[in-house]
C-alpha cells in the first residue's frame, strides 16, 4: 500500500484539463461583464486559484517562527545572527527555490487556472521614486511561467508601504502608516502605476488585487479607503485601462460599507473568509451586492482550516459562481498546506534558540539550518498532502467517500488510511472544522499525517504503522473502501491501546451482514499496543466498506489485521448461506458461530463428538433469511461438560449443509 502524504510526483491529478496558452493567442483581456467575468477569448471564467504565499512576503507562521513575526522581523533576526552578506545569500536561495518552474506546472496539473501572487512592495521600490528591476526581472520569469501552463496571474500588494493593517502580515511595526502617513499612500499608487504601465499589453495578467486585508486605525473609515482606491485606480487607468482591479473591504477584506457603487467599469469586490461557518449564509450580503450593482465577486483568500471546510468553502463558490483562491501553497511542516517543507534538525535548532529554549548556534550552524531550509523549499524535496489536494477538487461530489489508498485483503489496514471525504461520509468526528475566530481547539489534535477531523498521532512501541488515530468520542466512525483479493472466512485483529479497559469498538461490513462489537483492554499506556480478536467473518472477493465505530470512547487505534482463514464455495455466497469457523478456537468456556441464510427455512445447528453422535442442538427452528449468531458454553444436552477434545458442529436445511471443527482445551 502506498503513503499517501508522498513525495512530490507530477502528473494530472484532476479529471480536466488546463488551457495552456501563448501571448500570441489571446485575444482580449481578461475582463468583466456584469457579474461575471471573461476569459481572454471572451468565455466566462471562474478563477479557481492558488496563492503563492510566504514567497515574497515570508511570513513567521508558515516558517514555524515563534511568535510568527512579520518579514522585517525575520529579517532582522537571521541578520543578528549570521550577518547581512550571509542573510543575501540565504534569501537569494530562498526565493530562487520557493518557486520554480517546477511548482507552476504542478499547480497547473491540478486544474488551477490563476495564481494570486502576494508582494512586498520594496520588492518594486525600496526607496520612493525608485524601482527595482530585480523585482520585476523575477515577475517578468513567473510570469513566463504563468503563459507557458495556462495560468493568470493577479498580482496582490500584500505589504504596502508604512502598512495597511497593524499587523504581521502588513509587515506593519504596529501602527498601520499607510493611513497616518499619507505619503505612504502615494508611494503605494506609485508603485502601482509603475506595474500598470510596464505590464498593460500583458494579457496574461488578470488584475490588481490593490491592498490585502486592510484595516483602518481609529479615526479612520471606509470612506478614506475608498478615497484611496479612487486615487489608485485613477493613475492606474492613466496608462493601463486593460486590466481588472480588484477592491477588498475593510477589517481584512469583510467590510464593504462606503465602497458601492463600484467606481470603476472594470471591477471586482474581493473578500476573505477566515475561521467561520462555510454556509451560504456568510456570503449573502456579498451576492446581495453583487447582485445589486452587477459586479463580479471574488473570494481572494481562504484556507488554514480543515479539508472539510475547505471542501465546504469550494462548493458553496461554485454554486454562487464565484471565482476563489486557496491560501497558501507551501509551508513548513505542515498538514493542512497543499505541500509540506521538511524541517531540518539544524533548522529546528534555529526555531529553538528563537523561541527561547536553546542557547545561541554559532555562525556556521545558522547558515546550515537556513539553508537547509531553501534546499527543502524545491518542489522536488517537498512532500504532497494529497487529502488536502483532493479537498480541492472543484467537481468531485461532497457528498462522496474515495478510497485514500489501496488496501487489499488479506492484508493490515492502517487505522489512518480512511476513505477521501467530508464529515458525514468517510468519517464522523465530533469537531471536524474550526468555524469561529476566537476560542476554538485544532480541528485534529495530534496535528499529523492528514487534515481532517479525526485526531491523528505518530505511534511509538510496538506498532504496525507509524501513526494511530487517538481521542475518539462516542459515535465516531471511519469508513474504508477495501479490495478483498479472494472470497473466504476471514479473521480480524485490531492493534489498540487504552488506560481505561472500558471503551468498546465496533466492526461493520454491511455488505455482508457482519457487525462485531468488543471490548477494548486496559494496556496501561496510550501507546502499549495489544492485540484484539474480533469473530471471524465472510467476504466475497472485490470492493466492500468496512467501516469502524466508537461505541464508547477512550482508546488508540493503530491498524487491523484480516487474515485468510479458509475458503467457502461460491455459490454459499451468491445465495447468502454460511457457516463461520467458531471462535474462539481452541476454547474452555464458551465459543460463538456464526451462520447465514440466503431466505427463510428451516435450520438446525448441532454439536457432535469424534464419533458422529449428536451432543447438543443449539439450533432447530425456522429462520428468516439474515445473519445469526450462537453460542456453545461445552455443555451437553443434560448440562453436564463436554470434555477435552475435537468436537464438530453441522448446519443443516433443505438446500445447505456444511460441517466444521472445533476443540475444547482447558
Amino acid at each position: 500500500m502506498t503513503l499517501c502524504r508522498s513525495k512530490t510526483r507530477l502528473f494530472l491529478w484532476f479529471p480536466f484539463a488546463t488551457l495552456f496558452f501563448i501571448q500570441s493567442d489571446l485575444k482580449a483581456f481578461v475582463h468583466t461583464s456584469g457579474q461575471n467575468i471573461l476569459d481572454s477569448n471572451n468565455v466566462e471564467i471562474i478563477f479557481r486559484g492558488m496563492a503563492l504565499g510566504g514567497w515574497l512576503v515570508p511570513e513567521g507562521y508558515m516558517l514555524q517562527i515563534p511568535g510568527w513575526g512579520s518579514p522585517t522581523s525575520i529579517e532582522n533576526n537571521i541578520i543578528n545572527l549570521i550577518g547581512e552578506n550571509n542573510t543575501e545569500e540565504f534569501y537569494y536561495r530562498y526565493r530562487d527555490y520557493f518557486v520554480q518552474e517546477s511548482d507552476i506546472e504542478f499547480i497547473a496539473s491540478l486544474g488551477f487556472n490563476s495564481i494570486r501572487l502576494p508582494f512586498h512592495y520594496k520588492i518594486f521600490s525600496e526607496e520612493k521614486g525608485s524601482f527595482s528591476e530585480n523585482g520585476f526581472d523575477l515577475l517578468d520569469t513567473l510570469l513566463s511561467w504563468c503563459k507557458t501552463n495556462g495560468i493568470y496571474l493577479i498580482l496582490d500588494m500584500h505589504c504596502a508601504p508604512g502598512g495597511q493593517n497593524s499587523g504581521n502580515i502588513s509587515d506593519s511595526d504596529g501602527e498601520a502608516k499607510l493611513w497616518t502617513e499619507p505619503s505612504n499612500q502615494e508611494w503605494a499608487i506609485e508603485i502601482w502605476r509603475e506595474i500598470a504601465s510596464r505590464y498593460s499589453s500583458e494579457k496574461a495578467i488578470a488584475g490588481f488585487d490593490l491592498l490585502n486585508e486592510p484595516v483602518m486605525p481609529s479615526g479612520y473609515t471606509n470612506k478614506d479607503l475608498r478615497d484611496f482606491f479612487s486615487d489608485a485606480i485613477s493613475e492606474i487607468r492613466e496608462v493601463d485601462s486593460n486590466h481588472m482591479v480588484f477592491i477588498e473591504g475593510n477589517w481584512y477584506a469583510t467590510d464593504f460599507a462606503d465602497l458601492t457603487p463600484p467606481f470603476d467599469n472594470n471591477f471586482v469586490y474581493a473578500f476573505h473568509m477566515y475561521w467561520t461557518r462555510p454556509t451560504l449564509g456568510n456570503i449573502n450580503s456579498y451576492i446581495n451586492m453583487r447582485d445589486l450593482y452587477g459586479v463580479p465577486l471574488w473570494l481572494g483568500e481562504f484556507g488554514e482550516n480543515s479539508n472539510h471546510w475547505f471542501s465546504s468553502i469550494v462548493n458553496v463558490m461554485e454554486e454562487n459562481e464565484i471565482g476563489w483562491c486557496w491560501w497558501t501553497y507551501k509551508k513548513v511542516d505542515t498538514i493542512n498546506g497543499l505541500v509540506s517543507v521538511e524541517k531540518s534538525d539544524d533548522y529546528q535548532a534555529l526555531l529553538n534558540y528563537w523561541g527561547g529554549g536553546a542557547s545561541k548556534p554559532t555562525v556556521s550552524q545558522a547558515v546550515s539550518g537556513l539553508n537547509e531550509l531553501a534546499e527543502n523549499l524545491k518542489f522536488e524535496n517537498v512532500t504532497l498532502n494529497e487529502d488536502v489536494i483532493h479537498s480541492l477538487k472543484y467537481d468531485r461530489d461532497p457528498d462522496q467517500a474515495l478510497p485514500f489508498t489501496e488496501i487489499n485483503l488479506p492484508g493490515t489496514l492502517p487505522a489512518v488510511h480512511y476513505d477521501f471525504g467530508n464529515n458525514g461520509f468517510a468519517y464522523k468526528d465530533e469537531y471536524y472544522q474550526r468555524d469561529s475566530f476566537e476560542g476554538e481547539a485544532s480541528w485534529n489534535m495530534g496535528w499529523q499525517y492528514r487534515n481532517d477531523g479525526v485526531d491523528i498521532e505518530a505511534s511509538t512501541g510496538d506498532y504496525d504503522y507509524p501513526y494511530n488515530i487517538g481521542w475518539t468520542s462516542d459515535g465516531e466512525w471511519l469508513k474504508y473502501s477495501v479490495k478483498v483479493s479472494k472470497d473466504g472466512i476471514y479473521s480480524p485483529t485490531v492493534k489498540i491501546s487504552s488506560t481505561s479497559g472500558s471503551s468498546t469498538l465496533r466492526l461493520e461490513v454491511k455488505e455482508m451482514g457482519y457487525s462485531e462489537t468488543i471490548s477494548i483492554p486496559n494496556t496501561n499506556g496510550w501507546q502499549n499496543w495489544e492485540t484484539a480478536n474480533l469473530s471471524q467473518l465472510t467476504l466475497k472477493a472485490g470492493t466492500v466498506d468496512l467501516k469502524i465505530e466508537t461505541v464508547k470512547k477512550g482508546y488508540n487505534i493503530n491498524s487491523i489485521k484480516f487474515d485468510y482463514l479458509s475458503s467457502i464455495d461460491d455459490q454459499v455466497l451468491i445465495k447468502g448461506y454460511f457457516l463461520s469457523d467458531n471462535y474462539p478456537n481452541p476454547f474452555n468456556s464458551s465459543t460463538k458461530i456464526r451462520y447465514g441464510l440466503g431466505e427463510k427455512n428451516q435450520v438446525s445447528l448441532v454439536i457432535f463428538n469424534l464419533i458422529g453422535m449428536p451432543i447438543r442442538a443449539l439450533v432447530d427452528d425456522k429462520k428468516d433469511e439474515g445473519n445469526y449468531t450462537v453460542y456453545w458454553d461445552g455443555l451437553d444436552e443434560f448440562g453436564k461438560p463436554a470434555g477435552n477434545g475435537v468436537y464438530f458442529y453441522k448446519i443443516m436445511t433443505p438446500n445447505y449443509s456444511n460441517t466444521k471443527k472445533m476443540l475444547i482445551l482447558k
